[in-house]
Order: structure tokens, then C-alpha cells, then sequence
């Protein structure tokens, strides 16, 4: 009988192909393939409870790198897993619907599949290490109980805030924890809410969604039966399908802008009676829109005071303005009929009596605070000097004391002065003599040839200590020392 060889050759080479890199392979209760001398984990048939999986598996000791699509899929059995530093990849589905409560996500990870944790309904916290740089859509979703997720300082790619995930710059809000319950307040940072971000977070009470955010991803709100009403800002330009699907308590949706464009069952299987609300001048809404019905609103502005002002950060909308509220906000002082709008005055910081005309700021006061002045004030020409007021000196005169010194036994003081002016000055017939202290007057001047003049002065009190003063004559500063 003739054999011929190549009729049982190529088998075994499939045989032995397949049995290196594609039959299932076996340690203890861990099921796995091996390629190029790396382990990826495809089953799980121990025990469950709290377990370590082994950085490398078989006889060889293959190094376990990756966990592979749905290995420990709906493992409710397993309650804890620790992931060594050799795995490098967690698969899609990879733990889904799995009994943990708890996870150790291992230093050399890189890579978190989709939905690979979706359903944990008993995980209450995770980690992401610095080495994770991709993390694919819904991996923590719809975890019941989840009340943190904590991304690593070091990580390059991903951030947490108060326990929800966000992507490096906090741009994308990628999950918030569905085991957190209350208001919510999203970073003005934030411009995507990415698709089933918020699915699920029944514990949810409202939401408040900045100005910042244009997309509001598929899915996104899914499931949030805890939300009664919810504000869309005019930044949004798009709500992708399902955004809020199932919100079986969600009354209404109230738009501050223009309409968006929008996806299918947007708002399907809300609350019965359900309206999409929007402001009288906005475009694009109709009556109804994709199905939904609509009514136009208006904010309105709360009145404690009643003077027909409302206070802008306290608001409400409605058809109809409501007690205690005004169609009309910029109230400064909502305590205070008086007074609603801001008022402008001027600093005198010199004290001088004239304001400082660059530098008005507003106040919500009927009165100019300390240092300032209104507006009907004159101008200084110098805010920092009060001995100049309503002009700087255009020209220089020198003065010569005509005696040496106070009068002696002369209680008024007088002194006789000379004042030259700079040639060209013109004194006039009356020039306004003015003193830098208060307690120096002039008795009398007497003017001759324009820039000559001859004037008295008297210190009214004790004789002035050794001191250099300025005076201003029309529109010319001197300076002279005096002593006793």
C-alpha cells in the first residue's frame, strides 16, 4: 500500500499551529490562549470570591498580558479581582455583570475595552492608574453603587474631580458615578457630555449644564428617573439620540437658545405630559417638535423689594410672572425699594474736594462712599496733591522776603514779600494768591509792570517751624523757606 506524504504532513502542521496559538489552554481556573509567548486570559471557572490573577500562567509560564472580550462576563461569583503589573489590556465586556465590589487595577494597564464594566452592580470604587491611555465607551456604566472614580495624578490622558471621570483637559465628561445621589453642577470646562455619561444615575435630582457645552452625547441622561426638569443652554447645538430616554420623571426641558439639532427618542418615555420649553424668541421650535409638544416661556427675576427689579441670580421661568418676582433683573440691592441701578462716582484720594475723572467705579449706593465724590464735583488736576485742584501752574515766580524773619512782638505776624515772575507773566490787576498751608492769608498785593508785585502775608497762630512752602500766584508756583 502507498502512503503518500503530503496527504498527512499539512494536517499535522495545522495541528500543531493551532495547537500553539488558538486551542484553549488550561491553568487551574483560568482559561487562556497563548500567542508569541504572552498568555490572554479568555474564561474563568474557579471558586469566585476575592482573587489574584497570576502574572503568568502554564508550564512555560507565560506572561499574562491582557484579559481577554468577556472573560469573566456575568462571574457574579467573583467579588474582588487584583490585576497584576503584566497585564496590559482589560477586553470589551471583559467583567460585565460580574459580582465585584471591588477592583485593583494593575500599574501596567493601558487599555479599559467597552462596557468592560458595565452592570457591576455591587462596585463601589476604582482607580485608574497613570499608564491607562484609553478607556472605551460605557466601561463603568450603569454601576448602581459606584460613589468615586479616581484617576491617577500622573495619568496623561484621563482626570477625576470630586469622583467623576473626565478626559486630560476636562473638556469631556466621560462618567459620572451612578451611586452618587443629589444636584449636580458640570465644570464650565466641560464642552461634550459624552454618550452614557450620566445612564442610569437614578440617584440624580437635577443637573446644571454650563454655557460652555454644544454636544450632549447618545444615551447620555438614559435612565435618570431622579430628574424632574432640566435646563438645556443656548451653547447646545446638538442632542444625539436617546440623550434622555427614559427619564420617566422628567416634566420638561427648558431651552435658553436657539433649537438644537437632534437625534431619535430624544425624549422618549418621559414623564406623561412632558413639554419642551422655549424661549418667545428663539428659532427653529415648532409646535409640536419631533413629536414632542412645546410652550414658549420667559425667565423672571425675584422682587424682594418690589420696585419692578429683580435680582439676576435668583431666577425662575414660567407664561405669567409670579408673586414676588420681575420680568426685569439688574436689582444692585434687592433689600432696598431706593435704589436698583449702580451709580458712578469719582475717588478723591487726596481729599481735596475734586475727583479723579479717569478712575469711576460703580457703587449701589445713593451716596458716594468714603473717598469718592459725584459727578457734579469738579476735576482735580492732581489727585495726588491736594494743593493742586483746578489747574497745574503754567509758569514759576521766585519770592524774596523783604525782612528777615517774623516781626518780633508782631502777633499778627505779617511778613512783606516780593514776587518776581518769569518774563512774559502777566499777574493781571487781582491775581488769586493761594497758600499750601491754611494758616497763611495774604493781606494785600499791589501789582507793577505785569511780572512784579509786592504782597503781605500773616501766619495766623504760632510763628511756622523752618520750612520751605508753596504758593500759587494766577496761575505761576513759588516757594519760599520761612522761620521765625
Amino acid at each position: 500500500m502507498h502512503f503518500s506524504k503530503s496527504k498527512y504532513i499539512l494536517p499535522l502542521i495545522i495541528f500543531i499551529f493551532l495547537s500553539s496559538s488558538a486551542f484553549a489552554l488550561v491553568d487551574g481556573d483560568y482559561t487562556y490562549t497563548e500567542s508569541g509567548g504572552y498568555a490572554t486570559i479568555t474564561d474563568y471557572t474557579g471558586a469566585g470570591g476575592a482573587i489574584s490573577i497570576p502574572a503568568t500562567l502554564g508550564f512555560s509560564a507565560y506572561p499574562t498580558v491582557a484579559i481577554g472580550d468577556n472573560a469573566f462576563s456575568g462571574k457574579s461569583t467573583v467579588t474582588g479581582v487584583t490585576i497584576p503589573s503584566s497585564v496590559t489590556s482589560i477586553g470589551f465586556n471583559a467583567f460585565r455583570h460580574s459580582g465585584l465590589t471591588s477592583i485593583s487595577i494593575g500599574t501596567g494597564v493601558t487599555s479599559i475595552g467597552g462596557v468592560a464594566f458595565f452592570e457591576c452592580f455591587s462596585l463601589t470604587s476604582v482607580i485608574i492608574p497613570a499608564s491607562v491611555a484609553s478607556i472605551g465607551d460605557s466601561a463603568f456604566s450603569h454601576c448602581i453603587v459606584l460613589s468615586g472614580i479616581t484617576v491617577d495624578a500622573g495619568n496623561l490622558a484621563y482626570s477625576s474631580q470630586d469622583g467623576v471621570l473626565y478626559n486630560i483637559t476636562k473638556k469631556t465628561l466621560i462618567q459620572y458615578p451612578g451611586g452618587k445621589s443629589g444636584p449636580f453642577t458640570i465644570p464650565g470646562s466641560v464642552v461634550i457630555i459624552e454618550d452614557t455619561s450620566f445612564r442610569y444615575c437614578s440617584g440624580l435630582t437635577s443637573v446644571t449644564i454650563p454655557g460652555t457645552v454644544t454636544i450632549i452625547g447618545n444615551m447620555a441622561f438614559g435612565g435618570c428617573t431622579g430628574l424632574t426638569s432640566v435646563n438645556i443652554p443656548g451653547s447646545v447645538t446638538s442632542l444625539e439620540d436617546n440623550a434622555f430616554y427614559d427619564c420617566s420623571n422628567l416634566t420638561g426641558a427648558y431651552f435658553y437658545g436657539n433649537a438644537p439639532t437632534i437625534g431619535s427618542q430624544v425624549f422618549d418615555y418621559c414623564a406623561s405630559g412632558f413639554t419642551v420649553y422655549y424661549l418667545a424668541e428663539a428659532t427653529g421650535f415648532t409646535n409640536p417638535w419631533y413629536s414632542y409638544p412645546t410652550a414658549d416661556f420667559a425667565i423672571y427675576y425675584e422682587d424682594r423689594d418690589g420696585d419692578g427689579y429683580g435680582n439676576q441670580s435668583v431666577t425662575t421661568f414660567g407664561t405669567t410672572v409670579p408673586a414676588g418676582y420681575a420680568s426685569v433683573s439688574g436689582d444692585c440691592n434687592d433689600n432696598d425699594s431706593a435704589i436698583h441701578a449702580t451709580v458712578i462716582y469719582y475717588p478723591d484720594a487726596d481729599g481735596d474736594g475734586y475727583r479723579n475723572a479717569d478712575n469711576a467705579s460703580a457703587f449701589c449706593s445713593l451716596t458716594p462712599p468714603a473717598g469718592y465724590l459725584e459727578n457734579t464735583s469738579s476735576v482735580d488736576a492732581d489727585d495726588t496733591d491736594p494743593f493742586y485742584t483746578d489747574f497745574l501752574p503754567t509758569c514759576g515766580v521766585k519770592i524774596i522776603p523783604k525782612t528777615l524773619g517774623w516781626l518780633v512782638g508782631d502777633k499778627a505776624k505779617t511778613r512783606s514779600l516780593l514776587v518776581i515772575g518769569k518774563r512774559g507773566t502777566d499777574f493781571g490787576d487781582n491775581p488769586v494768591i493761594k497758600w499750601e498751608s491754611d494758616a497763611i492769608d495774604d493781606v494785600n498785593t499791589s501789582v507793577f509792570f505785569k511780572r512784579f508785585m509786592f504782597m503781605k502775608a500773616k501766619f495766623n497762630g504760632e510763628p511756622l517751624e523752618k520750612k520751605e512752602y508753596r504758593v500759587l500766584v494766577g496761575d505761576c508756583e513759588g516757594k519760599i523757606s520761612w522761620a521765625r
